[in-house]
């Protein structure tokens, strides 16, 4: 098993988006993943880009993720700045929830 696959990115530049490889319910809710860092497959920055993933048992690269015959995956794509602006909103919340600690 030597398999790619190639995700293609906006082909008019206006939307910046990640993809993450997630599980089943994530998949179906429509919901991000919840360790963000470590599922991040790559990011669609520029017009016309493309991410390019392949499908290897025993990754090549330490930080690579491994996939295995006979196994879903699944995978989604979040806009960067909707995920920037929930994180703000989260971390204003915490900042409230912590200065009105008496």
């Amino acid at each position: 098993m030597n398999d790619r696959i190639r995700f293609s990115c906006s082909t008019s530049g206006t939307e910046q988006t990640a993809i993450h490889r997630v599980n089943e319910r994530e998949a179906l809710d429509c919901r991000g993943p919840a360790k963000f860092i470590n599922s991040l497959i790559g990011t669609c920055m520029k017009t016309n880009d493309s991410i390019i993933i392949r499908l290897r048992e025993i990754p090549m690269l330490p930080n690579e993720m491994s996939y295995k015959p006979d196994h879903d995956y699944f995978f989604i794509s979040l806009f960067i700045l909707f995920c920037l602006f929930v994180f703000f909103c989260l971390f204003v919340l915490l900042l409230l929830f912590l200065f009105s600690i008496d």
